[in-house]
C-alpha cells in the first residue's frame, strides 16, 4: 500500500509511505527595456558592431537570462527621424521585425531645436530625441 505524504496528508506509523516531493520551478519573470537610441548610436559608432544593425532583440534578450527566468515583455524605445525619409522607412521595417518577435514599440519624438554654433556664434536648427527617458519611466511603474 502506497500513501503520498505531503503537507496536506499527515504521516501514520506503522504503514510503508512513500514521500511524494512536488518540486516547483518558479519562474522568475523578467521585463526588457531596451533604449532604442542609445542603442543604435552605440552599435553605429563603432565600425565592428555593424554587423548587428539588424539585431533580434528577443535572441538578444534571451542571452541575458538564467534558466529560472522567462521574459514577460521587451520593450523597445524608439523615435521615427522627420528628417529622412529614407532612415524612417529602414527604422519603420526594424520596428515592423521586431514587432513579429514579440516586442512592445514605445515611440518618443524628435523636436526641433535651436542652437548656436561655438564658432561662428550663428544660431542653427537641429533635432533632439525627447520622452524615451519619460516613457522608460512611465512603463517602470
Amino acid at each position: 500500500m502506497l500513501y503520498f505524504a505531503g503537507p496536506e496528508l499527515p504521516v501514520r506509523s506503522g504503514f510503508l509511505f512513500y514521500i511524494y516531493l512536488r518540486k516547483k520551478i518558479i519562474m522568475e519573470k523578467t521585463i526588457f527595456f531596451i533604449d532604442g537610441f542609445n542603442l543604435y548610436h552605440s552599435i553605429a559608432n563603432e565600425k565592428r558592431f555593424n554587423k548587428y544593425k539588424w539585431i533580434d532583440l528577443s535572441e538578444l534578450a534571451k542571452n541575458f537570462i538564467t534558466k529560472k527566468e522567462h521574459i514577460e515583455e521587451i520593450y523597445y524605445f524608439t523615435a521615427l527621424t522627420p528628417w529622412s525619409p529614407d532612415k524612417t522607412n529602414r527604422h519603420k521595417i526594424f520596428i515592423k521585425a521586431q514587432e513579429l518577435r514579440g516586442v512592445k514599440i514605445v515611440y518618443g519624438e524628435f523636436r526641433k531645436k535651436d542652437r548656436i554654433c561655438r564658432l561662428c556664434k550663428k544660431t542653427y536648427t537641429t533635432f533632439e530625441e525627447k520622452r524615451t527617458d519619460v516613457n522608460i519611466a512611465i512603463y517602470l511603474n
